[in-house]
């Protein structure tokens, strides 16, 4: 199936305007793809993902203009990917196809550059010349939050097998970001201890278990030197020797044991399937980028937000956390809104805000039910007001918003829908289904009209699980 499209990339060799460039959430998925194959041992196809990544980090920099065949091609690059991964095999027989595939892309981008733009990475290519680029150091400074308090983070968690891992994987999607740029901006101390760091970092991913102490403190001496470095490099000073701890990371990294990858649940095989299944819409979007940017980028983006939460919570799995995001909860809400929408013939937009908070597992599964009939309440009687002939004046279109927000130990959901009508007499009263759930639930919710057309429901629910085996007191 790659054969035909190499071919078609190899033979089209046409450049995007230097106006167009790629969203900062591809980037993003790319990393976090490339940490889930190395967790699952694949590093074969590791290493794929990084040169796809390294190549993305250019484009969002602006020293690397993608040409439209590339951009058609990276969908069907993805789906493989992702076939790749559902496989839990060490090395797949698609992977080979996969690097010929980025390898022929990068040839083509090599063959097309711009003179003034910079070049593709030195491993790649050959030879280059690092780039000067105005907004990376903003860029950076934007994206590397978890490096700052790594030290701390890690040497607190040492003993937490769960958020010692979470806390390393966090740093190595920063560390591979932090290197790129220090590289592209001559701070070559820097741009060598955080590949050492990285190093370290897959390491420890592949085994999926809590290092030793001398690991520990040899991570957090590591990152403190980093931190040193990115202060004096901040500060416009000379940035630290770094050899010496360079000598320390590469000696334990000879003297490291090989590790084996370790077989996975059913929950990451389904959550690899459903990345595969949703990468053919993704491709979709990346076509229709190439021939028209404004229309295709806004596509574009809703896709590349959908894998992202898909892509978090194939993480926590590998994780086995036990705190998850409240990200899960979009595909089923999205099911119960195109329900409703085909119910009353017309079109439901739905928006899931703060989908990063993070609640205990057990509980985000137990409170979706009850959120369902929530929203599904609130959009059917928004749709039809009593005594009126009209049915949704204004655009036609139901706008639905689920805003969580954590209060001391209490979840508050706040459901708006705009565009409707209000819930009037006799329906301004929440039914009896939802609030028996919400009294199983020992939550509580209330209806609150804005204006003639938006309604609001809010639910206070608990933010931790309940204790079933308590027995109540005696009447």
């Amino acid at each position: 199936m790659l054969i035909p499209r190499v071919r078609a990339l190899l033979r089209q060799q046409r450049i995007l305007p230097s106006s167009q460039s790629v969203p900062d959430e591809l980037p993003a998925l790319w990393s976090r793809l490339s940490v889930c194959a190395l967790c699952l041992g694949q590093v074969a196809l590791y290493e794929v993902l990084s040169s796809v990544h390294r190549l993305l980090l250019m484009a969002v920099e602006r020293r690397l203009l993608l040409s439209t065949t590339y951009l058609r091609c990276l969908g069907g690059l993805l789906a493989g990917v992702l076939r790749s991964i559902a496989t839990q095999a060490g090395v797949t027989p698609g992977v080979p196809a996969l690097a010929a595939h980025q390898m022929a892309a990068v040839r083509v981008l090599a063959a097309r550059r711009e003179p003034d733009e910079g070049a593709v990475p030195r491993d790649e290519v050959g030879d280059c010349a690092a780039p000067e680029s105005r907004n990376l150091p903003v860029y950076l400074a934007a994206h590397l939050n978890r490096l700052v308090v790594a030290p701390e983070a890690l040497s607190r968690n040492a003993h937490s097998p769960v958020n010692f891992l979470a806390h390393s994987r966090a740093c190595l999607l920063e560390l591979n970001l932090l290197s790129q740029g220090a590289r592209a901006l001559s701070v070559l101390r820097v741009a060598d201890l955080a590949e050492g760091l990285a190093e370290v970092h897959r390491a420890v991913q592949i085994e999926q278990v809590c290092p030793a102490a001398d690991t520990v403190t040899l991570l957090c001496s590591a990152h403190q030197s980093l931190r040193t470095c990115l202060n004096h490099a901040a500060a416009r000073q000379s940035v630290p020797d770094v050899r010496a701890v360079l000598f320390r990371l590469h000696t334990w990294l000879e003297s490291a044991p090989p590790f084996a990858a370790r077989s996975r649940g059913d929950n990451v095989l389904v959550l690899a399937r459903t990345l595969t299944a949703g990468m053919r819409s993704l491709e979709d979007a990346l076509v229709l980028m190439s021939a028209d940017h404004r229309q295709g980028l806004p596509m574009l983006r809703r896709q590349l937000a959908d894998q992202l939460s898909k892509c978090l919570q194939l993480e926590e799995e590998l994780a086995d956390a036990e705190q998850v995001c409240l990200g899960r909860w979009r595909p089923r809400l999205w099911r119960v809104a195109a329900r409703c929408a085909g119910e009353i013939g017309l079109p439901v937009r739905m928006r899931l805000d703060n989908d990063a908070l993070r609640i205990p597992r057990d509980l985000v599964e137990m409170l979706l039910p009850t959120l369902e009939i929530a929203v599904r309440w609130l959009l059917m009687s928004s749709c039809h007001a009593p005594g009126r002939r009209e049915v949704c004046p204004g655009d036609g279109v139901l706008r639905l918003c689920v805003r969580p927000r954590l209060l001391r130990e209490h979840l508050v959901l706040t459901l708006t829908c705009a565009g409707g009508f209000a819930p009037q007499p006799p329906c301004n009263a929440l039914p009896d289904t939802l609030l028996q759930a919400l009294a199983l639930l020992g939550g509580s919710g209330v209806l609150k009209s804005g204006d003639e057309r938006k309604s609001h429901i809010r639910l206070l629910l608990p933010a931790c699980a309940p204790r079933w085996d308590i027995p109540g007191k005696p009447l």
